[in-house]
């Protein structure tokens, strides 16, 4: 199942993302999906990335529920915050622990502080 983002709209403190899903056999189906504003600033989710956010959910549900308004919970915000975090935990260690080799191929060694 293919998903087509094809817009949003705000309710309240909720943004409805609308997709339509697109069978194999080319059949289209509106769905949303509901993100609380709040809580996206909450755990510091760029309001950017929530139309992305919210088709990999969908593309990640299990149950292949379409039709409906589902929601993108605060348990799905904090997998992703953690994961983001993680990831950025990541590439700041790699960034540390890299010694720039020596134009000679020697790795340089580093000064005492």
């Amino acid at each position: 199942m293919e998903y087509v983002f094809t817009g949003f709209r705000q309710d309240r403190n909720f943004r409805r993302y609308a997709f339509q899903a697109v069978a194999a056999d080319r059949t289209r189906t509106d769905v949303s999906v509901s993100a609380d504003v709040a809580s996206i600033l909450k755990h510091k989710i760029p309001l950017q990335e929530l139309p992305l956010l919210c088709r990999r959910f969908l593309e990640g549900n299990v149950d292949g529920v379409t039709g409906n308004d589902l929601l993108f919970t605060e348990k799905d915000m904090l997998v992703y915050a953690s994961d983001r975090a993680a990831a950025a935990e990541l590439a700041a260690s790699k960034r540390k622990s890299h010694i720039p080799p020596r134009p000679n191929g020697t790795p340089v060694e580093e000064k005492p502080k």
